[in-house]
């Protein structure tokens, strides 16, 4: 964690260019380097999603192997549920990650519907 932290700390040279690398004015008047944020965030994601799956999986073992009640089991069993959806959301994260930054930079426009709902009228007053 805190190594990606540092490295979006200081992922532009210098690190004011990250905030003003869209301003035209600064950047005809400036000389910076920045690397390459979204490799930066789908490692970060990749790692995590990781490290959550082998957390959800490691008492697994031991699960099968307790002797409790098939209602502590169920509880218990819930609580893991819990662990492997939220890995299943950390590869939806890496999946958008990747259609921002590689696929489209225009996150507003990309993921509305393409096209407006019948069903659906907009009214104003």
């Amino acid at each position: 964690m805190i190594t990606f932290i540092f490295t979006l700390i200081f992922l532009c040279n210098p690190v004011s260019a990250f905030w003003y690398e869209l301003s035209p004015a600064w950047i005809t008047t400036h000389s910076y380097h920045c690397n390459n944020e979204g490799a930066n965030l789908l490692a970060a994601s990749v790692i995590s999603v990781f490290q959550d799956f082998v957390a959800a999986l490691l008492p697994i073992v031991l699960f099968w192997r307790l002797q409790i009640s098939i209602r502590q089991k169920v509880v218990l069993a819930a609580i893991f549920a819990v662990g492997f959806f939220l890995c299943i959301t950390g590869i939806l994260r890496i999946y958008y990650i990747h259609q921002i930054f590689y696929t489209t930079y225009d996150v507003t426009c990309s993921y509305l519907p393409s096209e407006p709902d019948p069903g659906h009228h907009l009214t104003l007053s």
